[in-house]
Formats: structure tokens, sequence, C-alpha cells
């Protein structure tokens, strides 16, 4: 399970920087002179679409990790269910060469 942890750990640190980035640089642009209005709008609009462009990442990202779990999982249940079935026929080998005596 270690690729679907670590990737939501990495995820979650990635999405806190690039919130305080994002802060920022907002607060950046709010120090711009008002009387370059149209920059301070086109700037505010250019970091909306980033936002909502790493928004829709993270969420498809998260989906990925979160599959990337479930399969871990999933396959470690069945490596756990191999073994035990294999111990069950060693187990049944072993009675038909050595039954137990009545």
């Amino acid at each position: 399970m270690a690729i679907g942890t670590t990737g939501i750990h990495w995820l979650d640190l990635l999405e806190s920087e690039f919130d305080k980035s994002f802060v920022d640089l907002d607060m950046l642009i709010g120090e711009i002179d008002e009387d370059q209005i149209e920059i301070i709008y086109a700037a505010r609009q250019k970091l909306t679409a980033l936002s909502t462009a790493f928004a829709q990442l993270s969420h498809k990202s998260q989906v990925v990790f979160e599959n990337s779990i479930k399969l871990e999982l999933q396959l470690l249940m069945r490596i756990n269910q191999s073994i035990l079935d294999s111990f069950e026929i060693s187990a049944l080998y072993r009675y038909q060469i050595y039954p137990a005596c009545p």
C-alpha cells in the first residue's frame, strides 16, 4: 500500500504549497497600483484559471491514488488467499500420505 498512500500524502503536501503560493501571489497582485486595473484584472483571471486547473488535477490524482490503494488491497488479499490455499493443499497432501490412525 505504499504507492497509493505515499501519493495521497504527496498530494496533500503539494496542495498546501499551492495554497500558500496562491495567497502570496494574490497579495502581491493586490499591491499593484490601482491605476493599472487592467493588469490586476488580467492577473486575477489567470490566477483563477490556474487554481481551477490545479484543483482538477488534484481531484483526478486523488482518484488515481485511491484506486491504487484499492488495487493494492485486492492484490494483498489475493496473495493471502493464495498462501492459505497452498497451506490447505499441503495439509490435504500430508493427510493423504500420512492418514490419521483410527
